[in-house]
This record gives C-alpha cells, sequence and structure tokens, in this order.
C-alpha cells in the first residue's frame, strides 16, 4: 500500500491511540529500531534482518547496568510500532520472531511517525557519567523503499484482476 497523506494522518491516528498502552520499564538511553519487513528484502533478507536484531538486543542484554529501553516498529505490509519502550529484552526478542513478512517498504511514512513520536515526548533523553544521550534511531533494511506512488496492486497482483476491458468511445453525428 502506497502510502498517502490520508493513510499517515491515519497511522498518526492510531499511534495515538496506541499511546495509551505505551510502557517504560528501564530508566536509560531510548532506542527505536525501524524493521523493515517488505517483500523488498527477499525471505532470506528478511530473516538475517531479524537475526541482526536479535543479536544487536543480546548485546544490551549483556550491559544491564545501562537500562536501555527499546522500541520496534515495523515498516512493511503494517506500518506501526510492533514494540513499545521496554527492558524486557527477551520479550522483544521473542515477539519479533511473530513479525508478518511482505508488503511494500514506506520508510518515509516510518521516519516520520517514529520522529513524530520522539518530537512528543522530549524528556526521552537521559544522562550518563554526565553526557545527555538523546534517543537512538536504528533502521535496519536494504535501503530501497517504495515509492510512494506505487499502489497496492504493484505488490498484491493476486488481489486484482488484470483483465484490460476496453471502452468504445460512441461520438454522436
Amino acid at each position: 500500500m502506497a502510502v498517502g497523506s490520508q493513510e499517515l494522518q491515519g497511522l498518526c491516528l492510531n499511534q495515538d491511540a496506541d499511546a495509551e498502552s505505551m510502557y517504560q520499564q528501564g530508566n536509560g538511553p531510548y532506542n527505536i529500531f525501524i524493521l523493515d519487513t517488505s517483500s523488498r528484502l527477499g525471505e532470506d533478507g528478511f530473516q538475517e534482518m531479524k537475526e541482526i536484531f536479535a543479536s544487536m538486543i543480546d548485546e544490551y542484554a549483556k550491559h544491564p547496568e545501562v537500562d536501555e529501553n527499546v522500541a520496534v516498529f515495523v515498516c512493511g505490509r503494517q506500518t506501526k510500532f510492533h514494540h513499545y519502550f521496554s527492558n524486557q529484552y527477551e520479550d522483544i526478542k521473542q515477539s519479533i520472531e511473530n513479525l508478518e513478512y511482505g508488503g511494500p517498504c514506506p520508510l518515509e511514512a516510518a521516519i516520520l511517525l517514529v520522529s513524530r513520536n520522539l518530537r512528543k515526548d522530549t524528556s526521552r533523553s537521559c544522562v550518563i557519567n554526565g553526557y545527555h544521550v538523546h534517543p537512538r534511531v536504528i533502521l535496519l533494511t536494504n535501503g530501497r523503499p517504495t515509492p510512494s506512488t506505487i499502489k497496492d496492486e504493484d505488490y498484491f497482483p493476486e488481489l486484482y484482476d488484470h483483465k484490460v476491458y476496453h471502452r468504445k468511445n460512441v461520438s454522436s453525428t
């Protein structure tokens, strides 16, 4: 699905409604992962992305003293927060096992929604050893977003009847 301004507005409203269910458990830095789950990755790329993400989360778990907050935002068939901020790293890793593969890659919409979330709550920076650490956005993608002009039928051809019907123009004499 190509994400236009109306779709983006709807995603923003859904994100605001979902804000009620957000939770935070850590006191450390904030990290938002944007995971490309689109068909543009290919199935092997999708599995590789999940493995890379899991290894990064394992690294966070090795340093509990930092107490990182991690959120996961998906960008593919669905574009939304998949897991809100938490330091429950095993739960976060488990949640990606259920990610849905396929669809377009609306990276622009994902980046806009994530940056909107960060602007809404500016209290998300923390101080570590006297340094202010601002939220980080980590993007795992193949770098090939779906152009906003692509329509659903370009990615889901099986859902559309591709028979071409010609209309004969009849002019009156």
